[in-house]
């Protein structure tokens, strides 16, 4: 052998190891301790509502999924409807609704129905709004409200956050509603969108798979 080197030195020259670099079972080289690992480049599986039994959202090894039952429920909820017609459309019955928006919720880790909707559309789970052709004017505290109802903040809550009385923000939801002609919180959320009052900005960093 060349310069004396040792067998076992030879050998692992042979077969691509480097000093200091363990390998893992599938032969790639884990980084020295305290190097971080080279993170996985994003990838997002594009909408098929028509097909898809699935929908998949995953960015550096986390995957996000609906089934098809579980999008045609959330998607019934951001167009407004209520559980019971959800139930009457696709044929289940409103427990069953009922459990795949509970199970929707945790896995985007989110509670309340406007949330998940508005969580949702920021991970492309279901098909996102046409937009308004025609803009609305919403007062600046108004746009503060549905930033707010879109979290599924009660009124209680937003009083405290906002530091005004719950009454004003049971009669601003009400006006915000009527403005946008939205059926419930979660359809707010969809109009709001509709107008541009609310972006479906991407977040994927806090969702865990299940």
């Amino acid at each position: 052998m060349d310069g004396g080197l040792p067998a076992r030195a030879h050998r692992a020259g042979v077969h691509g190891r480097q000093p200091g670099r363990p390998v893992t079972e599938r032969g790639h080289h884990r980084p020295p301790l305290g190097e971080p690992e080279t993170s996985r480049p994003a990838h997002r599986a594009a909408l098929n509502p028509e097909t898809e039994e699935r929908t998949d959202v995953s960015a550096d090894a986390v995957t996000v999924s609906f089934t098809r039952r579980g999008r045609q429920v959330v998607q019934g909820l951001a167009e407004g409807l209520t559980d019971r017609e959800i139930a009457g459309r696709i044929r289940l019955t409103r427990a069953t609704v009922r459990h795949h928006i509970t199970v929707a919720s945790k896995l985007v880790g989110v509670r309340g129905q406007a949330a998940l909707v508005n969580r949702s559309y920021e991970l492309g789970l279901i098909r996102p709004p046409a937009r308004e052709p025609v803009p609305v004017y919403v007062p600046p505290q108004q746009k503060e409200l549905i930033l707010l109802l879109a979290q599924s903040l009660t009124e209680a809550q937003i009083a405290a956050k906002t530091r005004r009385p719950p009454s004003k923000i049971r009669r601003n939801t009400r006006h915000l509603m009527t403005s946008l002609q939205a059926n419930t919180r979660a359809h707010l959320v969809t109009r709001a969108h509709q107008y541009g009052l609310l972006k479906a900005v991407p977040r994927t960093s806090t969702v865990v798979q299940t």
